[in-house]
């Protein structure tokens, strides 16, 4: 039976392979709080060198240790919220919120012989429990009672040293707050028959995870779709990605979307780069202007969506993902399919399930909501009370807008950075919004004087001109006959006198 058991000293280079395998951060201390192990990931995230912590006292390295507290008290702890530098000897660094377990290390005679401690604090999941403690902090901010309510529920469970319930009710209060604090589509403003159609179509397909094609005009808000479909799905929480293939050289598209492992091309980082997909995994990516996509690089982009899987140049490994498409356009793309200019295949991989954008123009309606929000958040951003007149709200209301929610949002800051008082009137407008309304108008007005002086001219003529009959078909008074004919030089005795 011996021939089943290693060695006791080929147990240090079993114990060397495992805390090195893992990419979770191991530190090993002894019964009087020096460092013996630590491995190679918490020396990066502390960005020093092994040989430079290995024999160093645990409170040079971590001030606040609660190493030597388990070995004394001989308890354990698991899955501990935690904020740390990295580096921890920089001043100025940024707090990360770490899962951390600690337990102590008895030999066989039930004696302290040293405490381990396991930190999890990959790069997604650090991102994770900073948004869990950020909410922590919201809910503290609440004035509302059922938020004060739910915080005191938390910290009562907090201080019973019960960790694994004080992260599962973090968990369950980020749920609470997602619940009962502000809608997602909260900023998503627009009441139209046209936009309510798109906002419906969104919070549906968010909760199933299809590709999601977003097609519109420039300015139509297809950003503000593709995060509503995100932050309303259970990914929320998750990472949302977001690339403009048009911003982007072609040559440098795949390393953005793709990563690379250290060395794979002239000017690569020496430990590589992850892509915008890998970064995403677990959540969402936004790929807008997608159109604008060369075709090599669609080709590539259709196997990683077939595939789940991308792999990084220069690398012979492949990573599996989990990441939801959303895709947006301004572009024809079928009609780029049909050029050749766009790949079919793609497109339908793309498009499973299509949400057109509406004009500013085919959305009326929403013009002086959108606009009264615009200015709000300008307002409390400089904490001004500048308002619109009526007439302003008219003006905008008659453009055509052809840059749509974009244009509308520039001339308002505009007219903002010009306005005397507290209100913005016609005169602080561009000239060609203020001409465009004008024009509308009086087109109109000619509209409607040409359409009653012919209803006008209808009547006598089908009352043989009798103007009582005619005023009593119009259903106006005689006077009010007479006055009109007047205005529109229509002559009463070319029609004689009936009375």
């Amino acid at each position: 039976m011996s021939d089943i058991h290693l060695e006791n000293e080929q147990y240090k280079y079993v114990f060397d392979t495992l805390k090195n395998l893992s990419s979770d951060g191991f530190i090993v201390v002894n019964r009087n709080g020096y460092i013996t192990d630590f491995n190679q990931a918490y020396a990066d995230f502390m960005e020093l060198k092994i040989n430079e912590i290995v024999g160093r006292h645990i409170t040079e390295i971590i001030p606040d240790t609660e190493m030597i507290r388990v070995m004394e008290t001989r308890r354990t702890d698991k899955y501990a919220l935690r904020a740390m530098k990295s580096p921890s000897i920089t001043q100025n660094s940024k707090n990360h919120i770490l899962i951390v377990s600690r337990a102590p290390v008895l030999d066989d005679k039930n004696n302290v012989i040293c405490s381990i401690a396991q930190m999890k604090f990959h790069r997604q999941l650090t991102n994770e429990m900073a948004l869990l403690d950020d909410l922590y902090s919201q809910l503290n901010s609440y004035k509302d009672e059922v938020y004060h309510s739910a915080l005191k529920r938390l910290e009562s469970v907090g201080n019973t040293g019960d960790k694994d319930k004080q992260y599962l009710l973090l968990q369950y209060y980020q749920d609470e707050l997602r619940r009962l604090g502000p809608a997602a589509d909260s900023n998503v403003i627009g009441n139209s028959t046209s936009f309510k159609l798109v906002k419906e179509r969104a919070l549906k397909v968010a909760k199933i995870s299809f590709a999601v094609l977003i097609t519109g005009e420039t300015g139509t808000g297809k950003e503000v779709i593709a995060d509503l479909i995100h932050n309303s799905s259970d990914r929320a929480d998750a990472p949302f990605v977001k690339v403009n293939c048009a911003a982007i050289p072609s040559e440098l598209l795949e390393s953005e979307l793709f990563g690379y492992v250290g060395g794979a091309f002239t000017g690569a980082q020496k430990k590589g780069k992850k892509g915008k997909f890998e970064i995403a995994d677990g959540g969402s990516i936004f790929l807008d202007e997608i159109g604008d996509m060369p075709l090599k690089m669609q080709a590539k982009l259709l196997r990683v969506i077939q595939t789940g899987e991308v792999e990084p140049i220069g690398s012979t490994r492949t990573v599996k993902l989990d990441v939801r498409v959303i895709s947006a356009t301004r572009c024809d793309l079928p009609r780029m399919v049909q050029e050749g200019r766009f790949r079919e295949d793609l497109y339908y991989r793309l498009n499973e399930v299509h949400i057109a954008m509406p004009r500013l123009i085919e959305r009326i309606s929403d013009i002086k909501p959108l606009a009264e929000h615009m200015l709000g958040q300008i307002n409390k951003r400089y904490s001004t009370k500048v308002v619109f007149s009526e007439a302003v709200i008219q003006a905008f209301e008659y453009y055509h807008w052809p840059g749509n929610i974009r244009e509308l949002n520039n001339v308002i800051k505009s007219a903002y950075s010009v306005v005397g008082d507290n209100k913005i009137e016609l005169f602080n407008l561009p000239n060609h919004i203020t001409e465009a309304s004008s024009n509308d108008n009086k087109q109109l007005k000619e509209s409607l004087d040409d359409y009653e002086k012919q209803l006008i001219l209808n009547a006598l003529a089908r009352n043989d001109n009798n103007y009582v009959r005619a005023a009593n078909k119009l259903g106006i008074h005689r006077s009010s006959l007479y006055n009109k004919m007047k205005k529109y030089g229509i002559n009463r005795l070319s029609f004689g006198e009936h009375n």
